[in-house]
């Protein structure tokens, strides 16, 4: 387990999401001001007992089950190289497969037309 590269991770990770984009709401008032969710609401996104997500991202998870790496990779938009380094981070080696079911089967930009300029050629 890569205690440190985990959290980091994790952490930048989570900040990146507003809460307001899952029907939550972020804190008013006195108290925290941290930007994105907190870790008590990755425990509910992810229903979890309290306090899971915080072990997970100060490494004293040892040994997290796939399936719960795979719902906070899938609630934080991880990326396949992402998720590849989340599971050896969180100590667990390589992922038991690839974090959404259509990786390496799709190719971003292809089987779009080209444009009219791009299409035109000199000779």
């Amino acid at each position: 387990m890569n205690k440190t590269a985990l959290r980091a991770l994790l952490k930048e990770r989570r900040e990146l999401i507003a809460p307001e984009a899952h029907g939550l709401s972020r804190p008013t008032g006195r108290g925290r001001r941290a930007r994105g969710l907190s870790q008590q609401q990755v425990d509910e996104l992810t229903c979890r007992a309290i306090d899971t997500y915080n072990r997970l991202e100060t490494g004293r998870y040892p040994n997290p089950p796939a399936d719960y790496l795979r719902q906070v990779g899938r609630l934080f938009g991880l990326n396949e190289q992402e998720w590849v380094m989340l599971c050896r981070y969180a100590g667990i080696g390589d992922p038991p497969g690839p974090l959404n079911p259509s990786s390496g089967l799709e190719v971003p930009g292809c089987g779009r037309r080209p444009s009219t300029a791009s299409a035109t050629w000199r000779t």
